[in-house]
């Protein structure tokens, strides 16, 4: 999946986490959302094995 970065128009491969050419963040709000919703479950899960 591709995404464009906010800053220089440059099209990104969608897992990126900072532009390579402007070195600005390519992730918005929604992905570190969705990062946030996976993460932390599947700690709280590690954390009961552990």
């Amino acid at each position: 999946m591709i995404s464009s970065c906010d800053q220089c128009g440059r099209i990104l491969q969608l897992w990126r986490i900072s532009c390579p050419y402007c070195k600005k963040s390519a992730m918005n709000w929604l992905q570190v959302l969705g990062i946030v919703v996976l993460a932390v479950p599947a700690l709280f899960v590690l954390s009961k094995f552990l």
